[in-house]
C-alpha cells in the first residue's frame, strides 16, 4: 500500500504509520528466515490479540514483571573454568593424544612384523 492509502484508512494513527513499513518487513523476515515459514504458509498466518475473551498481551507483561523479580548477577560471578581446570583438561587431552599415537605406532609395527614373518616362510 502507498502511504497516502494508509493515511486515508487510519488518519488518527500517524505516529504508528511512520514505523509500519519497517515493522512489517521485520516481522516478515523473522517469520520466513527465523521461524522457517515459507511463502506458501506465510499468507495463512494470522495474529491474534485475544484468545476467547482473554487478551493475550498479558503474557508478555507477566513475563516482564517476573524478569524484574530475578536477582541481578554480581560482576564477580565467574562462569568460566579456573586455570587449574584448564590445565587438567589440557594435560588429559595431551596424555590421551600420546596414548593413541603410541597405540597406532605399535599396531603398525605389529602389522609389519607379521607381514615380514609371512614373507620369509
Amino acid at each position: 500500500m502507498k502511504h497516502s492509502q494508509l493515511m486515508t484508512l487510519a488518519p488518527n494513527e500517524m505516529a504508528r504509520l511512520e514505523n509500519l513499513c519497517a515493522c512489517s518487513v521485520f516481522i516478515k523476515t523473522l517469520m520466513l528466515k527465523g521461524y522457517g515459514f515459507d511463502d506458501a504458509s506465510f499468507p495463512r498466518i494470522s495474529f491474534q490479540k485475544k484468545a476467547g475473551d482473554t487478551s493475550v498481551g498479558w503474557a508478555l507483561g507477566y513475563m516482564l514483571t517476573l524478569s524484574n523479580l530475578l536477582p541481578a548477577e554480581s560482576v564477580e560471578v565467574r562462569k568460566t573454568l579456573t586455570i587449574g581446570a584448564w590445565g587438567t583438561l589440557l594435560f588429559l587431552f595431551i596424555f590421551l593424544l600420546i596414548v593413541i599415537c603410541a597405540f597406532l605406532l605399535l599396531r603398525t609395527r605389529d602389522g609389519r612384523k607379521k607381514a615380514g614373518d609371512e614373507s620369509t616362510i
